[in-house]
């Protein structure tokens, strides 16, 4: 059954009785949304973008933007019908404008330009009705800065079964894909953790560099990301590789790393968790993707807080432990190198003489 919401029309109409019943069980008059969707258009009202001309079609950039960062959704999708069928589908209900899923009908007479406040109450409408039919997977999870990057470094992890899209205003969701084929360890975390924070009813923003390239002084901060910053460097993410490439059970990887700084932002900006915490439930997170127990970190070659070398051991349950080694040259992480320093426990309970996991 389709959701539909009715703008009352400012003055008395003769609604089409017979159009009225088809729709009777259908069309929404609840009372508390159209109050609701009245609040939202009064906080934006005078601030949108003006427009000369009457809107018939998809809405332009600056009014996707403007409605998008306010009401945090993706407003691409909708179009807003102007002609005389949509005056008569309005008309038949009484109302000025009406609402179905992404279809905006204005009433005739009706410009549907931001002189008003009945574009920004019909959006709420539409905003309204995708919350009320909403996948488990809702749009609460933001990427800013280099988003488009972020997806693409995300689906080269990933690679099967689920896609992320980040939209114009930065929503990202994950969606489901014909590639078929069994998710990596670090992929099925990443999409985990994905999927936990976009279900919170509470935003969680992350900006998204690249700090090879960053002239932004504060970015040589961002060591694969930064807990107070709320980035993350995707250059850093590149060099470690992901499971597809270097090999499950070798350590962390890029997959791995994003898994833990979008949990770890979640945890501080929704659960208002400290460092310690926040970074605790995020490394248990990054065990999960590299399947293993990450170890404490060891510094070596320290010249300052941006150029040094670090190594992280990863204990295994078959035994074999791995330690990740790499420089960080002026807050970038370079050369990365893997070695098994524990070979696997054989059948019996001791160390295989050869091999690696």
């Amino acid at each position: 059954m389709r959701d539909f919401a009715t703008r009352p029309a400012a003055e008395a109409r003769a609604p089409d009785q017979s159009v009225q019943a088809r729709f009777a069980r259908v069309v929404d008059h609840d009372t508390a949304r159209e109050r609701d969707a009245d609040a939202e258009a009064s906080a934006v009202r005078g601030l949108a973008p003006r427009q000369g001309t009457q809107v018939d079609g998809s809405l332009d950039r600056p009014t996707q933007e403007f409605f998008g960062q306010r009401y945090h959704h993706d407003f691409s999708q909708v179009r807003v019908h102007a002609d005389g069928r949509a005056a008569a589908v309005a008309g038949a209900l009484g109302a000025s404008a009406m609402t179905v899923g992404n279809d905006v009908y204005l009433g005739r007479g009706e410009t549907g330009t931001h002189r008003g406040d009945l574009l920004a109450h019909e959006l709420t409408h539409v905003v309204q009705q995708s919350r009320a039919g909403r996948p488990v997977i809702q749009r609460k999870l933001f990427a800013t800065g280099s988003a488009a990057d972020f997806a693409a470094a995300a689906n080269g992890i990933i690679a099967v079964q689920f896609e992320v899209v980040v939209s114009r205003t930065g929503e990202v969701t994950l969606r489901r894909t014909d590639v078929q084929g069994p998710l990596t360890p670090e992929a099925q975390e990443l999409v985990r953790v994905i999927e936990q924070v976009s279900a919170d009813a509470n935003d969680t923003t992350l900006e998204f560099i690249h700090g090879q390239t960053s002239a932004r002084a504060s970015d040589a901060m961002v060591l694969g990301g930064n807990f107070g910053l709320s980035r993350v460097d995707l250059d850093d993410v590149a060099a470690l590789g992901s499971q597809g490439a270097v090999g499950v059970g070798m350590g962390r990887t890029g997959g791995s790393l994003l898994a833990h700084e979008i949990l770890e932002q979640y945890r501080k900006q929704v659960h208002g968790e400290d460092f310690g915490p926040a970074h605790a439930a995020a490394s248990a997170s990054e065990n999960t993707a590299v399947g293993g127990t990450r170890g404490a970190e060891r510094f070596t070659n320290r010249v300052d807080v941006n150029n040094f070398t670090v190594t992280i051991p990863y204990t295994y349950p078959d035994g074999h432990v791995v330690e990740v080694t790499w420089d960080v040259v002026n807050g970038n992480y370079q050369n990365v190198r893997r070695s098994v320093v524990t070979p696997p426990r054989a059948m019996g309970g001791r160390p295989a003489a050869r091999g690696t996991p």
